[in-house]
């Protein structure tokens, strides 16, 4: 015998969820979540009445009207979803990892300072190691270049300076000349590629941008006009590159020709540390010891914000796939967003403490993030 039964909501505003159908003393679904069905078919939920007990139907009624049914409905695709904030365990301990950047190969490589190491990690968190054939070198930043491998200096590097791998772990190593003026070790910290293929980066020592040319591995040194010791490089929206001038607290932009143009000053002292490209087509930068982050526009205009929270320290700045960019804060273990206009959101803490240092976007939408204290690489999704 077959017998259909509703079950309204108690709200007016409410349609019908689901409709059973009574079959030889039996219940099923004829509509309504499938999911649901299941449930009741997993508990034996079984009747030899031609009625829905008055005790089930106060539960399923409370279970609706909590939301719990909505609940039950999404654990399902939520289950094999990625969460949107993970980390992962460098293999070797106390590595210090740095600097991060994507590969051509579409997974992120990052510098390992302390190991000597250059590292490796894909999307599901697979990280792999290549050690630094320079003992000592301390590799600090990196960056992809045109020809498919990835860049980094070699901050204690002698008696190289910069070095190359590519996605399968073959390094070669760069050096100046030393003649000709040129000095005979380097103190490199930022480093840049353009589309041409050559690699540029800051040298504090000589105060200098510094060219190589990857095909002949000529170094040309580009003396700055002020006594500034550069820190971080990018390559602009403009086509230039643009540099960080700690000590003179400035900004600098310099042409392929090497010609210069510097603005500021900034908010001192000792700042800025490091700059990037952002979204909205100025380049931005951080203040660290006076916790701002600044935006100066491609004709030398520059504005100032000052971090909300006190004592931040803000470190490593990038874009982010959603129009605004995110900044690390290591000392407060927090990972921050600002908008092109100045509004500023705390995004996620790192727990447990990490000291959350170079950040980076992949090809998709996830942030990622090395922690220098933590020994870990953190995975971000950004809706």
């Amino acid at each position: 015998m077959r017998k259909r039964h509703k079950w309204p909501s108690k709200s007016n505003n409410s349609v019908t969820l689901f409709r059973f159908t009574e079959i030889d003393g039996g219940l099923s679904v004829s509509e309504g979540a499938a999911q649901f069905a299941d449930l009741l078919v997993a508990l034996h939920i079984q009747t030899a009445e031609r009625k829905i007990t008055m005790k089930m139907r106060i539960l399923l009624n409370k279970m609706v009207l909590n939301g719990t049914l909505l609940a039950l409905g999404a654990l399902a695709p939520l289950a094999g979803a990625a969460p949107s904030f993970k980390s992962f365990r460098i293999p070797t301990a106390n590595s210090e990892p740095e600097g991060i950047t994507l590969g051509s190969d579409g997974n992120m490589w990052f510098t390992e300072a302390a190991a000597n190491q250059i590292g490796r990690i894909d999307l599901k968190g697979n990280i792999t190691e290549f050690v630094v054939p320079q003992p000592l070198s301390s590799p600090v930043d990196i960056v992809s270049g045109a020809d498919g491998a990835l860049w980094f200096t070699e901050e204690s590097g002698f008696p190289e300076g910069i070095g190359r791998v590519t996605t399968g772990g073959v390094f070669t190593g760069f050096a100046p000349d030393c003649g000709g003026g040129q000095p005979c070790s380097l103190t490199p910290r930022g480093i840049a590629a353009t589309a041409d293929g050559l690699i540029w980066f800051t040298d504090s020592n000589s105060n200098s941008i510094v060219k190589l040319d990857p095909a002949t591995a000529i170094m040309t040194f580009f003396s700055i006009p002020s006594n500034g010791r550069p820190t971080d490089i990018t390559l602009g929206p403009d086509g230039a590159l643009w540099f960080c001038e700690g000590i003179a607290d400035q900004i600098g932009r310099m042409d392929e020709a090497g010609n210069f143009n510097m603005f500021g000053p900034v908010t001192g002292p000792n700042d800025p540390i490091d700059i990037t490209t952002g979204p909205d087509g100025n380049l931005w930068f951080v203040n660290k010891f006076e916790n701002i982050i600044g935006r100066v526009t491609t004709t030398g205009v520059i504005t100032e914000f000052t971090v909300p929270t006190a004592n931040a320290q803000p470190q490593d700045i990038t874009a982010g796939p959603d129009g605004n960019l995110y900044f690390t804060e290591p000392p407060i273990n927090e990972i921050v967003k600002i908008t092109p206009n100045g509004v500023f959101t705390n995004v996620q803490a790192i727990k447990p403490a990490g000291s959350p240092w170079g950040i980076a976007r992949d090809a998709a939408r996830n942030l990622w993030i090395t922690q220098i204290d933590g020994n870990k690489i953190s995975r971000l999704l950004i809706p």
